[in-house]
């Protein structure tokens, strides 16, 4: 670790500490390089230790809590050898689900932080781990506040930045030994452009002579209206969260939700791609709009009222389907779904009737 005492220029501060992680925002920080990949857990474990250390030697800081948020789900089928791992380092996991909302974890996050700077007087400091957030709104909340904001992460603002300066912004790799500071100086590997690779789908299917036809059983016109509502904004669907949303939300007993999509992609009103992608292969879904029901779904939504509280809530946290993208890029998709598939290699594989090659 690089920090010593006489670096820091809160040196002398005493009292108590909260510290939130933004698990969700770090895991897929370092997973965007290709030899931390194997163990982003690990590297963030040794941050939070390290900087749990740095808060008690150098700032004279007690750490009174510390939490991680993420949808531990979706991390690459890791997130219960995961948070078992965060228990073990006095660390609460706090699961949020992604499908719930946008950036949920990060919200609530927010929302957690918040109701410390009001309901925890006798914390003196909110302490929030991140891997390229810098929760500037909230900095300045707590500097409002006469609190002590301290953020770190791998990006920092400019260094002209005055609280830059007063030490409210730490480089989260300075709590990091030699060996994972290596490998956090490979190369991330190149990100996909998401609407280029819809428009060449939408493309490829425009070839293809799709029969459209009525989609009589309700469950699948009830799981249409759900991804429309949850996931229409996205230019294409990751099919992990995506069948994650239609369990919680539809009954199980009745309905099987990979089923359902099988009937929607038969009647035309979806289809599904493969993705290449590390270490899994993964598949999205992609809405047809020419169906007749999905035009009917989505012109009901564009009337559905809409609220000013919710609008104004989404707008402080509006994302672009390219983060969508890094949330989920890479987690693999339902082993068993995808077998069900292979038969099927039109459906999603990327090759059209013609037998072109789109990859």
């Amino acid at each position: 670790m690089r920090f010593s005492p006489e670096s820091s220029p809160h040196h002398g501060t005493n009292g108590l500490a909260a510290v939130f992680v933004d698990y969700d925002n770090l895991y897929t920080y370092l997973y965007g390089y290709s030899a931390a990949r194997s163990n982003p857990d690990e590297i963030i474990h040794e941050l939070v230790r390290n900087l749990k250390q740095f808060l008690s030697d150098e700032r004279h800081m007690t750490v009174t809590q510390i939490a991680a948020y993420a949808d531990f789900s979706g991390m690459h089928k890791n997130g219960q050898h995961i948070q078992q791992g965060l228990y073990l380092h006095g660390i609460e996991p706090r699961f949020v689900p992604g499908s719930m909302q946008r950036n949920a974890a990060e919200i609530q996050l927010c929302v957690d932080a918040v109701e410390t700077l009001f309901n925890r007087r006798d914390v003196e400091s909110i302490v929030i781990v991140s891997g390229d957030r810098l929760y500037l709104p909230l900095v300045q909340h707590c500097l409002r506040r006469g609190m002590q904001p301290i953020i770190a992460s791998f990006t920092s603002p400019s260094s002209s930045s005055r609280r830059a300066e007063e030490g409210v912004f730490l480089t989260a790799s300075d709590f990091l030994g030699d060996s994972f500071r290596r490998q956090l100086s490979s190369p991330a590997p190149p990100q996909r452009n998401v609407t280029q690779d819809v428009s060449a789908a939408r493309e490829r299917r425009s070839r293809i002579a799709v029969e459209y036809r009525d989609i009589e059983i309700q469950g699948a016109r009830h799981a249409l209206e759900i991804i429309d509502e949850h996931f229409g904004q996205y230019e294409e669907i990751y099919l992990t969260p995506l069948l994650r949303k239609l369990s919680e939300l539809l009954d199980d007993s009745r309905h099987d939700p990979k089923s359902l999509i099988s009937e929607l992609e038969s009647a035309g009103a979806v289809w599904l791609e493969k993705r290449r992608g590390f270490p899994h292969d993964y598949t999205v879904l992609l809405i047809d709009p020419e169906h007749p029901d999905v035009e009917t779904i989505q012109k009901q939504a564009d009337h559905a009222p809409h609220y000013p509280e919710d609008s104004q809530f989404d707008e402080s946290y509006e994302t672009s389907s390219e983060t969508y993208e890094e949330e989920y890029d890479n987690e693999g998709f339902d082993e068993e779904y995808d077998e069900e598939y292979t038969e099927q290699p039109d459906a999603y594989s990327g090759t059209d009737r013609d037998g072109d090659d789109s990859y």
